[in-house]
């Protein structure tokens, strides 16, 4: 976790260079990775780890002030209360968007009913205590960028 927070920073930003030199360069090189990549790996690690009982921690749920310092700059149509139904439709640089759409809610829906594979068993609790971080994040969010407070509110009420 130190080497990623070393290389892109405790939350994301679009313009943060590499902090070192490579090779000869007298100047630090920009990053190429772009918001959708990032919000896509996350998504798509965490998904997995929480779905599955058999899967390792990945680094992606230590990093949730990186990954929600990803929301305001992700592509907005993830946050779309009607789901792509077109498994074509592909996110700048990242998946497909009905698979990252569909991994979002997902997630935000175990916030209230989790499925636990590990069945409340004692190995399960860094996977509770992820989806109870998410959920205080996700309601102190600042700003919901195009239609995420709707269809956080929506499952939200289904829960309630």
């Amino acid at each position: 976790m130190h080497l990623f927070h070393h290389v892109f920073g405790e939350t994301y930003d679009p313009s943060r260079r590499f902090p070192f030199l490579i090779g000869e360069e007298t100047e630090h090189r920009s990053f190429e990775l772009h918001a959708n990549t990032l919000f896509c790996s996350s998504m798509y690690f965490s998904y997995i780890w929480l779905y599955r009982e058999y899967n390792e921690e990945p680094l992606w749920s230590a990093l949730l002030d990186f990954f929600f310092s990803l929301v305001p700059h992700v592509d907005v149509r993830i946050f779309d209360q009607k789901m792509e139904e077109n498994g074509l439709v592909r996110l700048e640089r990242g998946e497909t968007l009905e698979l990252t759409q569909s991994r979002l809610r997902d997630i935000m829906t175990w916030c209230f009913d989790y499925p636990d594979p590990t069945k409340g068993a004692p190995e399960g609790e860094s996977r509770r205590r992820y989806l109870a971080e998410f959920r205080r994040r996700m309601d102190s969010l600042e700003s919901y960028p195009g239609e995420l407070g709707q269809v956080w509110n929506a499952i939200k009420q289904e829960y309630r």
